[in-house]
């Protein structure tokens, strides 16, 4: 029977695991989309008019996309339990911000 010590050890490393995992899986997403909307930049109908409110909206998204996969892989680059928390809770409110537009 495992000592008493060793399950938070071992729910220590779970969770570790977890987060780094989710933080990956949000990564994958965040370039995914961003490959997304470079694709329909680069195919977007030319000539294309300062004022084309679509384009502007494409160019956008892209920008935050490219600020949010930074983070993202700066959090996960640093390894640390807190580090990918806060990568999980901040890439909760990225998301939900990136699909209300």
């Amino acid at each position: 029977m495992p000592s008493s010590s060793m399950q938070p050890l071992s729910a220590t490393a779970d969770a570790t695991g977890t987060l780094t995992s989710i933080c990956q899986e949000l990564r994958d997403y965040l370039q995914r989309e961003r490959r997304l909307v470079d694709e329909q930049i680069r195919t977007y109908p030319t000539p294309i008019p300062r004022c084309d409110v679509q384009f502007n909206d494409l160019y956008e998204r892209r920008t935050r996309l490219s600020q949010a996969l930074q983070r993202v892989s700066g959090l996960l680059d640093r390894h640390g339990d807190h580090h990918q928390a806060c990568c999980v809770r901040w890439g909760a409110q990225t998301l939900s911000s990136l699909h209300r537009r």
